[in-house]
């Protein structure tokens, strides 16, 4: 079963980010909850960066895995972390 308009895509794509994250996963969403809040998205995974540079979380993997999954941007990326957050 599928929950968007991608067949290959299975449903649990957005838990498995959670799972691959870990307790980051709820500092990331809080992070760009924030940031989108004071500011738009600018098309970009900009505030994903910022926030992976401040953690030592290795960046190239991360933007595969959020691109990947379909974020192309930070507002993208918050509506994919925010389909499985419980924070």
């Amino acid at each position: 079963m599928t929950t968007d308009s991608d067949p290959d895509r299975p449903a649990s794509w957005p838990h498995l980010l959670s799972v691959a994250l870990g307790a980051h996963a709820a500092d990331l969403h809080r992070h760009l909850a924030g940031a989108l809040r004071s500011r738009a998205c600018t098309g970009t995974l900009r505030e994903s960066a910022r926030w992976a540079r401040g953690r030592r979380v290795p960046w190239d993997p991360l933007a595969a895995g959020l691109r990947a999954l379909g974020a192309r941007c930070d507002c993208e990326a918050l509506e994919l972390l925010s389909r499985d957050c419980s924070c």
